[in-house]
């Protein structure tokens, strides 16, 4: 029989305990991990938690398999279309994602951004604004800028493509 990978969402915080259940089960599962260095407690750390939260990827053959998944303790269920029940995902998305994997985990490259340093808003409603850059969040999805409003620094939280370092201009003025 020919089996292929499908997508369970479980409660929060259960993405371990539901890859227990599975491989007690013998059911192939893979649950990519996230590790990245961040402050906690004004200190650095490596953290690691799902690339996915609330997410795992289990191998099924069948509707029995699909039953005997989603009725583990802390599944929800699996991701599904109303038309044609449970989703398969391509082979080529688990293969791309394993090759990411260091160790385990996959790793998010520092960012090159210096706190304090220009940038500029590229995107959405501030753009052709200069802010500076304070420090990233969320696995460098978001960058949390200060940007002069008012006469004031106010701290805003934007998606890291709203913005790029500043192209330096002749005559150009920084923001202080």
């Amino acid at each position: 029989m020919i089996s292929n990978w499908y997508c369970v969402r479980t409660q929060r915080y259960k993405e371990n305990w539901v890859g227990r259940q599975l491989s007690d089960l013998g059911r192939e599962f893979y649950l990519p991990l996230l590790r990245e260095r961040r402050i906690v407690r004004r200190q650095w750390k490596d953290v690691i938690e799902p690339l996915f939260p609330c997410y795992l990827f289990v191998r099924c053959v069948d509707g029995s398999d699909f039953r005997v998944v989603s009725t583990l303790s802390g599944a929800v269920n699996l991701l599904s279309s109303v038309e044609n029940g449970p989703t398969p995902i391509d082979e080529r998305v688990i293969t791309t994602l394993r090759n990411r994997s260091l160790h385990g985990y996959i790793t998010v490259q520092p960012s090159s951004l210096v706190a304090g340093e220009e940038l500029e808003v590229v995107a959405g409603p501030f753009e052709g604004v200069a802010v500076l850059f304070q420090q990233e969040l969320k696995a460098g999805e978001r960058v949390a800028v200060l940007m002069k409003i008012l006469s004031s620094w106010v701290r805003v939280d934007l998606p890291r493509t709203y913005v790029r370092k500043q192209v330096a201009y002749p005559g150009r003025q920084a923001a202080a």
